[in-house]
């Protein structure tokens, strides 16, 4: 069975604040797996979009790369825009299937609530690469 990997929008905008390549990483600590599925939720997809839009300097590019390696990579867009927040959405999603699902975040909190239920966490664990936490 493919893992499922939900990308958080924080976690988007790394290639740029932080300079990390997060798909080469995600592919270095999924090399064991039976193989995993790209996706965002459609809240994360208006998160970046609306920073994109919105936002200035540093957040502003940052968002707005986001927004095309999603379309570089395939990523796909899961759920439905129900008005959750992008959090709430990952969490409800990685409650379908705890054990098959990776979500990749920097949020403190969200990462608490995550590990509570059983779902793995990737997250930067240096300046330079992810892990699992």
């Amino acid at each position: 069975m493919k893992n499922r990997i939900l990308l958080d929008t924080n976690f988007l905008m790394m290639p740029y604040k932080d300079g990390i390549d997060i798909f080469r990483e995600i592919d270095r600590l999924m090399a064991d797996k039976q193989g995993y599925e790209l996706c965002i939720t459609k809240g994360v997809e208006n998160e970046l979009e609306r920073i994109a839009g919105a936002a200035k300097g540093e957040n502003k590019v940052a968002a707005s790369l986001g927004i095309q390696l999603i379309a570089d990579k395939k990523v796909k867009v899961i759920g439905a825009d129900a008005g959750f927040s992008a959090d709430s959405e990952i969490l409800a999603i990685a409650q379908e299937n705890p054990a098959a699902t990776v979500v990749c975040t920097n949020d403190k909190a969200l990462k608490r609530r995550l590990r509570d239920i059983g779902v793995a966490v990737m997250s930067m664990r240096t300046k330079d690469h992810l892990d699992f936490i």
